[in-house]
Parts: C-alpha cells; sequence; structure tokens
C-alpha cells in the first residue's frame, strides 16, 4: 500500500490563505456589520481561531477559545 501524501504545512496554510483572504474576510465583517471600526478585535484571527483552531480542540471552553484567539491574534 501506498502513504497518503501529506502536504507540509506551509503547503496547507498557503492554501487556506487563498482560501479565506484577510481583505474580504474584513470586508465581509464590516458588509455584515459584525465590525463597524477596527480595534481590538482581530476579525481575520477571530474567523480562524472559531472555524480552525476552536472547532476542533477538545478543549471547547471560553478560556480555550481566548486562549487560542490570543495565540492567533498575537496579543
Amino acid at each position: 500500500m501506498g502513504s497518503v501524501y501529506k502536504p507540509p504545512d506551509s503547503v496547507v496554510v498557503n492554501r487556506i490563505q487563498r482560501a479565506f483572504p484577510s481583505d474580504e474576510l474584513r470586508e465581509r465583517a464590516r458588509a455584515t456589520n459584525l465590525i463597524q471600526r477596527e480595534r481590538k478585535l482581530d476579525v481575520v484571527a477571530l474567523f480562524y481561531t472559531l472555524s480552525l483552531g476552536f472547532a476542533a480542540g477538545s478543549d471547547r471552553s471560553i478560556q480555550a477559545f481566548l486562549e487560542r484567539y490570543v495565540e492567533t491574534a498575537d496579543c
């Protein structure tokens, strides 16, 4: 049996960033009134934390979400 191809992390990250461009995420956040001005909330970090980090983790507490958001947003 052949082994399953696993692309390097950089390839995966690049594909995700192309699928969900930061500028487009910010535009949609403004268009849907999620944010009216950018201050402390980083919409891109929030999106990635909710969709990729927080949902996939085994610990789904508010504290775990906050820790992942801070890590993603580099706060």
